[in-house]
């Protein structure tokens, strides 16, 4: 049965790709443009097609995909191409970070040259792994209470002891051990066997792990491989803090963040006080511009507030709100099927027809985005019933009927339309 999903996630990725050939749908868009394409009995609606090469083709493009298979294709063959040719020269290259003099060669009879050869190859490569595992303890927490984050201090205190612990057990393989020279070759292969039927590439757990087995495959068939160069090694310390410090600002604070004041406003203790929850929610959509999500949940509370209070203030707020919301994710079927379900509720206690135009128009553009979607068809003909207009509401809800009976065929229960919907979608059609 899992093959069988899986199969499906890639025809449906294969119409994608055939739909957006050289650019793809766009990095992080795959799960809102996938439900277009989405088989009417396929169940899950997925934010990766489980084929790393597909999910790059799909969000990137052909070209791309091209790039990186033949990126593949070349560290794999210079790895084999390198043979027996290095393994000859392999006592010479491990012993360059010593040198080869008495005076800077570990193990030799000069206990002077050994312990200055111990201490300059300690400090040249060594040190500087064991400074950033300790820079990470401190920058970590300095992280946390800059996204307001409460970490407890026995995490730290864990972490710290862990650190010491892998130290002290691996710290003579660090200083002398040797990484055979296709071992980081072989975990990017175990990965990408892997990704080739789960997961994403792009997550980035996964696309860290596989860029550090890559660069240090690359750094072991360098001529120098127990040294590692940085052009303009001077400044790479600069441009890396550059580097990360906006990332940080521009991508990952806001995140974090717009996260935090979402979780204040689902706090159990307050989330029942509007005013509060308004406040949280208004803070997470300053946070992070760009979260859809955020912008919805604040839209759904103007609305609530309008529905109770029918104040114009609050129905222009969630004008506003609702607007944004589409601008941020305009291919996410849902979120125009939460617009039309909003301008559903105005329209019924407005009467006006350009509500209840908007709510038909949202609709239709959410089935559009998700065609298979049965829910959708049938709260279109409830829609057009609840108008008055039986004639309309007949040809959704066929379709509505349809989708439900290919879902049920395919035992799909969470995707199979309630029994009271059902049913009426039977009466629109007449059916016994």
């Amino acid at each position: 049965k899992s093959l069988g999903y899986r199969l499906q996630y890639w025809q449906s990725t294969s119409s994608m790709i055939g739909a957006y050939p050289l650019l793809g749908c766009g990095l992080g868009q795959f799960q809102d443009t996938y439900t277009a394409y989405k088989l009417p009995d396929a169940s899950e609606e997925i934010a990766d097609p489980h084929n790393f090469l597909l999910e790059v083709a799909a969000t990137a493009g052909i070209p791309s995909a091209l790039v990186l298979t033949t990126a593949l294709g070349l560290l794999i063959l210079h790895t084999f191409r390198k043979g027996d040719a290095m393994d000859e020269t392999r006592a010479e290259t491990d012993t360059e970070g010593f040198g080869s003099s008495p005076s800077n060669v570990p193990g030799q009879a000069n206990e002077t040259g050994n312990r200055e050869g111990q201490t300059e190859f300690f400090a040249s490569q060594i040190k500087p792994v064991y400074c950033g595992g300790i820079a990470g303890l401190v920058i970590g927490p300095g992280l946390a209470w800059l996204d307001q984050l409460d970490v407890p201090i026995v995490h730290g205190v864990i972490a710290c002891v862990l650190m010491v612990a892998v130290i002290w057990i691996l710290h003579g393989w660090v200083c002398r051990g040797q990484l055979p020279r296709r071992l980081p070759l072989v975990g990017i292969a175990v990965l990408l066997i892997h990704l080739l039927a789960a997961g994403g590439i792009s997550d980035p757990a996964v696309a860290g792990t596989f860029w550090i087995l890559a660069a240090i495959q690359i750094n072991i068939l360098s001529k120098n491989p127990s040294r590692i160069r940085c052009v303009g090694s001077r400044m790479f310390p600069i441009i890396t803090l550059i580097g990360l410090a906006t990332a940080y600002w521009t991508a990952y604070a806001p995140v974090i963040r717009c996260r935090g004041h979402l979780s204040r406003a689902d706090h159990p203790e307050t989330r029942h006080e509007i005013g509060h929850v308004t406040h949280e929610l208004k803070l997470a959509a300053e946070a992070d511009r760009f979260s859809a999500v955020a912008v919805r949940r604040l839209a759904n509370v103007y609305l609530a507030r309008w529905q109770t209070r029918s104040i114009q203030q609050d129905l222009d707020a969630w004008t506003a709100a609702n607007k944004r919301t589409l601008a941020l994710a305009p291919r996410a079927a849902r979120q125009w099927q939460e617009s039309a379900s909003g301008w559903t509720k105005i329209w019924k206690k407005s009467g006006r027809l350009r509500d209840f135009n908007r709510a038909v128009s949202d609709l239709r553009r959410a089935i559009k985005l998700y065609p298979n979607h049965a829910h959708f068809h049938a709260d279109l003909a409830c829609l057009w019933d609840f108008a008055g207009n039986q004639l309309a509401a007949r040809a959704p809800a066929r379709r509505a009927l349809i989708l439900d009976d290919i879902m049920r065929r395919a035992g799909h229960r969470d995707q199979f339309l309630p029994e009271t919907l059902r049913h009426a979608m039977e009466v629109i059609l007449d059916l016994p």
